[in-house]
């Protein structure tokens, strides 16, 4: 009975008709968004083990510095209008676009964007 061809192609077509049902589906990926929470939170806790809560208070206050300070880099991508018009005034005096990037911690591109009036 176990190799019979037959039962086997049977309860493999029960099988494949029961998952193509809606309420089967459904059921599937609920089960996985609920196991990759459970990982993600896995994965989070074991990062974070024997850290206590001086790493969390310093990785807090990282974060809060790079948004308070205007000379992290983090806000050299957000140029204000003064900074782009000294980048343009040395462009102007003769100052190549390489040098230009690495005086001002820029790419290349991004200085020629700023030249021709990005």
């Amino acid at each position: 009975m176990k190799n019979n061809p037959e039962m086997f192609a049977l309860r493999e077509t029960r099988r494949r008709e029961a998952v193509r049902r809606p309420e089967h589906r459904a059921k599937v990926s609920k089960q996985a968004r609920e196991l990759w929470a459970t990982r993600r939170e896995a994965i989070i806790a074991a990062q974070n083990a024997g850290k206590g809560d001086e790493y969390r208070r310093k990785q807090s206050l990282a974060g809060k510095a790079k948004w308070t300070n205007p000379d992290n880099r983090y806000w050299q991508v957000f140029l204000t209008p003064e900074r782009r018009a000294e980048i343009r005034e040395c462009l102007r005096r003769g100052m190549k676009g390489v040098e230009a990037a690495k005086k001002f911690g820029l790419s290349q591109s991004r200085i020629s964007q700023i030249k021709h009036g990005a």
